[in-house]
Parts: C-alpha cells; structure tokens; sequence
C-alpha cells in the first residue's frame, strides 16, 4: 500500500510505502499523518493555506482523525461536509493512482524494490505543470462541496 498526496500548486508529495500486512486501522493512519503527511505540508506550506480533503474510508473518518486535522489544518473539510463516494472530488484517486500506476508499469517487475523504485521514479517524473492541471479540473467541484456544506451538489 503506498500513501501519497498531490497539491493543487503542482507538488507531488514523495510516496510513503506502508510496511506490508499492515492493516490501515485509526492508530496507524494517525501515525502516517503526523510522522509523513503534517512533516511534508509543514515543510511545504503555511498550514493556514491548506484546504485538505480526504475520502470517506473508515481510517479517516474516524473521531481521533477528524479531531487532529481540524486543530491543525485550520481550512480541514470535515467528513460531515463531504459527500460519502466521491472519488471524482479526490485528485489522488481520480488521477495521481493512475498516472503512477501506468509509468512504473511500463515494464515487469521481479521483485517488491523494483517495484518501490518504479513507483518513487514515476511520482518524480509529474511535472508541477501536469500536476497543476490535473487539480485545476477538480477545484471547481471541491468549491461547491464546501459551497454546499455537506448538502447535495450536482
């Protein structure tokens, strides 16, 4: 499982490998968030400028999550606000996963660090430019979720 993120200013976010057989439960994404996820945007931007959105898999919505992001990412859109399927809001889901799935796929793999090398390569080939683009196309939708404040959007 890799854990990744992408900024609508065009910064791709290096990919963070979860050790295999670890199941994704509360206390282990909390971990990923403050160990990989906050290090990152902190390094990156002021968290004030952060408007961040996340999927509804039961790890993010969990009390302990939502509570840690709404004190520390001040614009943090809450699950209450957030449609339940919305993989078309969700830049990772919708565009970054298959545009590193399709280049670190260019050729087999004969083992997991091949594989791992492939995947870092492949993130680290998205231009800010692409990558600017992409979120571009979902700004608009995200906009009127947060417009909407958990109400129905079409």
């Amino acid at each position: 499982m890799v854990f990744g993120a992408v900024a609508g200013d065009g910064r791709v976010m290096p990919p963070h490998f979860v050790p295999a057989g670890l199941r994704i439960g509360t206390t282990e994404y909390l971990t990923i968030l403050e160990e990989v996820l906050m290090p990152w945007l902190e390094q990156n931007y002021s968290l004030e400028d952060v408007v961040l959105v996340q999927d509804s898999a039961p790890a993010h919505t969990a009390r302990q999550v939502q509570d840690l992001l709404r004190r520390r990412i001040p614009r943090f859109v809450p699950k209450e606000k957030w449609p339940p399927s919305s993989p078309d809001l969700n830049p990772c889901d919708y565009w970054l996963w298959s545009v590193v799935e399709e280049r670190a796929n260019d050729h087999p793999h004969g083992s997991v660090a091949s594989l791992k090398t492939a995947i870092r390569r492949a993130a680290a080939t998205i231009s800010p430019e692409e990558a600017r683009r992409a979120c571009s196309r979902f700004r608009s939708r995200i906009g009127q979720v947060r417009a909407a404040d958990g109400g129905h959007i079409e």
